[in-house]
């Protein structure tokens, strides 16, 4: 799969689906990759992964273009390989098609463990276009009542819930967000 299934304006989303993470180097990547597909769709590029590659190669940022004179530039020897690699693993390396068959299973498992969700195609839209989907998946039930997201179920499986969750990647720290949000449930087990 070379093309990109996303919302053209979605570049936030992109950049941190390939640059996740919270230290320099990532937040970094994701302005630059960012600045970079705005301005690759803005002039009409297509979201293909070899137009882009061929686009990225002539790219500079413009912080970099301002450093340039102060600062040995690692753009050219290091950083654009770098972010070229990352952006050729996310979409012909699996990368994409990886995450969105996790989130999918993961969806999958929490409606088979008895939750249903109120609003499903905006919850599956947020998740599906969010750069760290579990998180947003966490703000949507913790914050999700006002846009119509909730989480309610019957004879609910806790067990499942939670090795859906754990097979999913969430951390301790989300998992005991999850449980301590989703309405009369309390974290007995299973994180």
């Amino acid at each position: 799969m070379s093309a990109i299934h996303a919302r053209p304006t979605d570049g936030r989303f992109i950049a941190e689906a390939i640059f996740p993470g919270d230290d320099i180097y990532a937040r970094l990547a994701r302005s630059d990759f960012a600045e970079f597909l705005q301005n690759y769709v803005a002039g009409g590029g297509v979201l293909e992964f070899l137009p882009m590659k061929a686009a990225f190669a002539e790219f500079r940022p413009e912080r970099r273009k301002l450093l340039r004179a102060q600062v040995p530039d690692s753009w050219e020897l290091e950083d654009r390989v770098r972010m070229l690699a990352k952006l050729e693993a996310f979409l012909l390396g699996g990368g994409l098609l990886g995450r969105l068959e996790v989130q999918a299973r993961f969806l999958r498992a929490l409606r088979t463990a008895g939750l249903t969700f109120g609003n499903d195609g905006l919850l599956v839209d947020v998740v599906v276009h969010s750069g760290d989907w579990r998180r947003a998946f966490i703000n949507l039930v913790v914050r999700g009542r006002d846009c119509g997201i909730y989480l309610s179920g019957n004879a609910l499986d806790r067990e499942a819930v939670a090795e859906a969750m754990r097979s999913a990647d969430f951390t301790l720290e989300q998992r005991q967000e999850f449980w301590g949000n989703v309405g009369g449930m309390s974290q007995t087990k299973g994180c």
